[in-house]
């Protein structure tokens, strides 16, 4: 199981995330003094807290999936890093979650596929209306984790 959530190489090219999306500079993340995360980017905050459902498999792998469609869902459709999101972009996530588009892009043609092929997606379909808040607790969570 990787302790990671995204390494480099790891997602197909369809979502790797644009250079110009600094990771590291969102105006709402915490600098020098202030953070208390041994993180400098986004996806190093989001790895300290996935290190905490280790002990826990099956946690581990649905926060890994959901936090995986959060960073995917805001590099590529809100063009902003995790840190730079706003209370109004994540308010728009559950609609998205319950309708992926364009779907060849979010939604998977088969199941099952390592997250290294390159037709793995982050989606098998569009998310039920209790899937979609199961994904937006997990995502609060995050959110309340890293503040």
């Amino acid at each position: 199981m990787s302790t990671q959530l995204i390494l480099a190489g790891e997602l197909p090219a369809i979502f790797s995330i644009p250079a110009s999306i600094a990771l590291q500079n969102g105006y709402n993340r915490a600098r020098d003094k202030v953070c208390q995360l041994d993180a400098t980017d986004d996806l190093s905050a989001v790895n300290e807290w996935l290190k905490g459902y280790l002990d826990s498999p099956e946690t581990f792998v649905s926060y890994r999936k959901e936090a995986i469609r959060f960073v995917l869902w805001a590099a590529h459709e809100r063009k902003k890093t995790l840190s730079a999101l706003t209370h109004a972009d994540v308010l728009e996530y559950p609609r998205f979650l319950g309708n992926p588009e364009p779907a060849r892009k979010w939604i998977s043609p088969k199941r099952k596929l390592p997250i290294t092929h390159p037709d793995w997606r982050p989606f098998y379909g569009p998310l039920s209306e209790a899937s979609q808040k199961q994904a937006m607790n997990i995502i609060n969570g995050l959110f309340n984790w890293l503040v």
